[in-house]
């Protein structure tokens, strides 16, 4: 018998999307770039209060 352990399709707090959001602002930055928007889901508060912590302000909703 020959066995295979499978990663779950979404490990939630692994922090990727976090990783990439703050290297992809920096990179902008860098650039010269001063302004950035982004959009979430109202439910999504882990990455809402990220976005708080990064800078984003709220401007408009759905």
């Amino acid at each position: 018998m020959v066995g295979r352990r499978r990663r779950p399709a979404r490990v939630p707090g692994l922090g990727l999307a976090k990783i990439a959001k703050s290297v992809g602002l920096r990179k902008a930055a860098e650039l010269g770039i001063a302004d950035a928007y982004t959009t979430n889901d109202e439910v999504n508060e882990p990455m809402l209060v990220f976005n708080v912590w990064l800078g984003y302000k709220p401007c408009a909703q759905q």
